[in-house]
């Protein structure tokens, strides 16, 4: 607590806060518009909804008694142990904080005692739960970071954890974030890390110093966040606990603030905020039975590469943002910018629609894209291959970052299911990537993607779940490059390819006469050697050009079609015929993909030669060396 004019002002964080004034006549308004979109846009859960969640939650609950009584007689116990043996079922994330959204999943944690294990849950729970009819979409994810069951069940989606407790068995009045050091002591990492979304949750809750205001701010950043695709720890950007604990602090710092208030304070602070300098709630707890799971970088240097740190405050204090990459944090920080420019307008027009309906459109913002396209014979296994190859999405962003000539790959924070047509298998997936690639690409140059998809076919390899089993699963992947006009239909909202200008060409400049050569100044002669240099490069590229073509022909490629000028429509971004490069739209490099503003006039990808390669499947890779490299044109990857 401090003191401010004799009155006693509570300190909800780690610092005072910034501000306590409480909201105006105006704030309310803007705070009631708000809310009114939000319900309008349907992110508010009716209760109907609400109620069918309770039925299926309590449904779950029956069937984790069934299943303890039965696993509990098999380890050898009494029909009376057996019986007097329980487990609980906890939910935690956005249906704990109370703003999940209609059609949202929920996250459940099955405590156990001592003598259920993890083979148990992901062995007859598994099997029990494959037998409802009630259940479509099982998949057990057993070597993810955090190892989950996920499946719909009664038309709701739904994740379960599994945590053992050193306990005979689990009292029902049992307070996950009062455990005592004894019991956590005998925990293992992934017990610890699934308890601590329900015992992150409950602190969160109490540390904030008003719940409906937080809940409303965090409706608010989580669509903004979804609608600008940002969402989705598995691929690199935050996820709903990062979210909300940046919320959290938000309301801890202007602790009497109205949510529209809140909402403007969020972009304006973490446009501002020092990353990697971390976010948190409370003073992080040392020591203790859990002291190595501590996030302290001070004790520990590998946390110093962490970008943005958001603390968890529950012991042990974690990292919620550890998957973050230079890719995604690049992509958020300008995003941030974005809306922290917009709420301005927002603020004065009381429009949030310009803030909250304004989606990110992913495919017209690069030139390049790659495509993993994952694929099985069947609906179980996919369901398997898809959740697995959806935490690997990742590694491959990593390998692109190391990628010479690659300034970022940008993830799409979704797949979607069975619209590949050239897939080897019934049922297929699809992930999408863009890349982007660096300023001095731009004057042309050679982009080599076959070391990041060779490093990454071998990682899927070394880490795929059925990698120990007698027999591979009949599934596989594949990684290819495409351009942006060749992609397919189905990934634009309604179905229509919207194909960005191709960039303009710059005009040779003339070669001087000879007479003006030799009568030219030292200045005047280092400047016709410039335009020499220039002739001889775009001679250079024409050369390139009809290699590239050349090789397209070779390998039965379709050569693109011509656009008819007859039915061409002009484009008001690119220049007219004739029209100079200072007559053009301004150029805007640096947040090129985020705003929206004109198209950058120089795209390095129309210059740069990419060089890729063709995936070989995992099953192949696991079982036999990755061969030579080979360099292919990205035009027969395209076909």
């Amino acid at each position: 607590q401090v003191m401010t004019d004799s009155n006693v002002v509570r300190r909800w964080g780690v610092t005072d806060p910034i501000s306590t004034a409480g909201p105006t006549a105006r704030d309310l308004e803007l705070t009631a518009k708000l809310e009114a979109l939000l319900r309008a846009m349907n992110q508010f859960e009716p209760p109907e909804e609400s109620q069918e969640r309770e039925e299926a939650l309590g449904q779950i609950n029956i069937l984790i008694k069934e299943w303890m009584h039965k696993a509990s007689l098999k380890k050898g116990l009494s029909e009376q142990l057996a019986a007097d043996s329980s487990a609980k079922l906890f939910t935690f994330g956005s249906y704990r904080l109370g703003v999940n959204s209609p059609g949202g999943d929920v996250d459940t944690l099955i405590v156990c005692p001592v003598h259920i294990d993890r083979e148990e849950f992901f062995g007859e729970l598994y099997e029990m739960l494959k037998a409802r009819s009630d259940v479509e979409g099982l998949t057990a994810v057993s070597e993810a970071f955090v190892p989950v069951i996920k499946m719909i069940f009664r038309g709701i989606e739904m994740d379960l954890l599994f945590a053992q407790l050193y306990l005979p068995t689990i009292p029902d009045d049992i307070d996950l974030l009062n455990l005592s050091h004894d019991l956590l002591m005998h925990l293992d990492d992934k017990s610890i890390l699934s308890l601590n979304g329900c015992r992150v949750t409950d602190m969160m809750l109490r540390l904030v110093p008003s719940i409906p205001n937080f809940r409303l701010t965090l409706r608010a950043i989580k669509k903004w966040a979804k609608t600008r695709g940002i969402y989705g720890n598995v691929f690199g950007f935050l996820g709903g606990v990062s979210w909300a604990l940046m919320v959290a602090r938000i309301c801890q710092l202007y602790p009497n603030a109205a949510p529209a208030t809140l909402v403007a304070k969020f972009f304006l602070v973490y446009v501002n905020w020092k990353w990697p300098f971390p976010v948190q709630l409370n003073q992080i707890e040392e020591g203790g039975p859990l002291a190595r799971r501590v996030w302290n970088p001070k004790t520990n240097p590998s946390l110093r590469a962490q970008l943005m740190p958001v603390i968890t405050p529950a012991y042990p204090a974690m990292n919620s943002t550890y998957n973050v990459s230079e890719s995604t944090k690049k992509i958020m920080v300008e995003e941030l910018q974005r809306a922290h420019g917009i709420m301005e307008t927002v603020t004065k027009e009381g429009d949030w629609n310009k803030l909250l309906n304004q989606p990110v459109a992913f495919f017209e913002l690069y030139r390049v894209y790659l495509m993993v396209n994952v694929s099985a014979g069947t609906a179980d296994e996919h369901n398997k291959w898809v959740g697995f190859m959806e935490s690997r999405i990742r590694l491959i962003i990593a390998q692109l970052q190391n990628t010479n000539g690659i300034e970022l790959a940008h993830p799409f924070p979704t797949y979607f299911d069975n619209k590949w047509k050239h897939a080897s298998h019934q049922f297929s997936s699809t992930f999408f990537l863009g890349l982007k690639f660096k300023p001095e690409m731009e004057q042309g140059g050679r982009v080599d993607l076959t070391p990041a998809v060779v490093e990454f076919n071998q990682q899927v390899a070394s880490t795929r779940p059925d990698r120990n089993s007698p027999t591979l699963w009949d599934c596989e992947h594949r990684v290819d490059v495409v351009r942006q006009q060749k992609l397919p239909e189905w990934v634009f909202p309604d179905g229509k390819r919207k194909v960005l200008p191709r960039k303009p060409k710059a005009e040779p400049k003339p070669e001087p006469a000879p007479a003006a050569a030799a009568a030219a100044s030292p200045t005047d002669a280092a400047s016709a050697a410039g335009s020499e240099t220039s002739d001889q490069s775009s001679v250079s590229e024409a050369g390139a050009d009809k290699k590239r073509k050349r090789e397209d022909e070779e390998a039965g490629a379709a050569p693109e079609e011509a656009a008819d000028p007859a039915t061409q429509v002009p484009d008001p971004k690119r220049p007219k015929s004739g029209e100079t490069s200072s007559n053009a739209p301004h150029e805007q490099h640096e947040i090129f993909g985020v705003d929206d503003g004109p198209l950058p006039q120089q795209e390095p990808d129309d210059s740069v030669e990419l060089i890729g390669s063709p995936l070989a499947t995992a099953a192949a890779i696991s079982r036999a060396p990755v061969g030579p490299k080979r360099q292919i044109p990205i035009s027969l990857l395209n076909k």
